[in-house]
């Protein structure tokens, strides 16, 4: 049979689960409070259900510890890119706070915060500012989702809040026409031509033409999960997407290929 005390001005609660006695604060100077805290332990523990005195107390700063253990466990390249978002971005927002009290809104307001951020570049003369990206907020939300749900594995948080994303709009630009492509090839050395006509043909970024064809990955039957989301109509811009090597029109394309 559970009870409860007072300590002071705060009301606690005191209840057993196997026989042993377990005592939590209700955090609260009202006795209402700490005996309906008292009914929801005693439930949880009748339904068999896990009982942690902490659940939901942790705050972001030691959720955010948790997160990087975990990169530095698992040997994630990114620990440092993630240490610099959490200690420049994340804590001087959301430091302090326990995890549970924030919400959605709050993310909304961190959104407004780092688009009214400038960036700065070098100094004196050569000194440039620029607004931060969409792609760059949608990082830090991500980690920020990343500490909720980490948390809530870990048993120390019930709920994790919708945490919006923005709609980045990093669409390829500056492509070239074909009597130009032909030019630049005259002057480039036979060796990486190929590549050249290969990335003009796709339309790929660099990095990702080289990380699909430098690890002998077969342009017919392409087995990288990246590989799928090139297969997409459309680009994140909305505009339609060069044709893959496994269409219909690529195979009509290749014979007309620069070289």
């Amino acid at each position: 049979m559970g009870m409860t005390y007072q300590r002071g001005a705060v009301w606690w609660v005191k209840y057993y689960r196997s026989g042993r006695p377990m005592r939590e604060s209700s955090g609260s100077t009202k006795e209402s409070d700490a005996i309906q805290l008292l009914k929801i332990r005693e439930g949880d523990i009748a339904h068999g259900l896990p009982v942690n005195p902490k659940l939901n107390r942790i705050r972001f700063d030691e959720a955010a510890e948790d997160l990087k253990t975990e990169y530095a466990v698992n040997g994630r390249r990114s620990a440092d890119e993630l240490e610099r978002r959490i200690r420049l971005h994340l804590l001087p927002h959301f430091g302090g706070r326990r995890l549970a009290t924030i919400t959605t809104a709050d993310a909304n307001t961190f959104i407004l915060k780092r688009r009214a951020d400038v960036m700065v570049f070098a100094e004196g003369e050569d000194r440039t500012e620029r607004r931060v990206s969409n792609g760059e907020i949608n990082r830090e939300l991500t980690t920020l989702k990343r500490i909720f749900n980490l948390a809530r594995q870990n048993g120390k948080l019930t709920y994790v809040p919708h945490i919006p994303m923005l709609k980045e709009r990093n669409v390829r630009t500056g492509f070239f026409e074909r009597e130009q492509i032909a030019r630049i090839l005259a002057h480039l050395p036979p060796a990486i031509r190929p590549a050249v006509q290969f990335a003009y043909v796709t339309g790929w970024r660099i990095r990702a033409r080289c990380c699909r064809c430098s690890g002998g990955t077969s342009i017919s039957r392409p087995a990288s999960s990246a590989w799928t989301r090139t297969r997409r109509r459309t680009t994140k811009g909305g505009h339609f997407r060069s044709p893959t090597p496994s269409s219909r029109s690529w195979r009509l394309r290749r014979p007309n290929m620069i070289g």
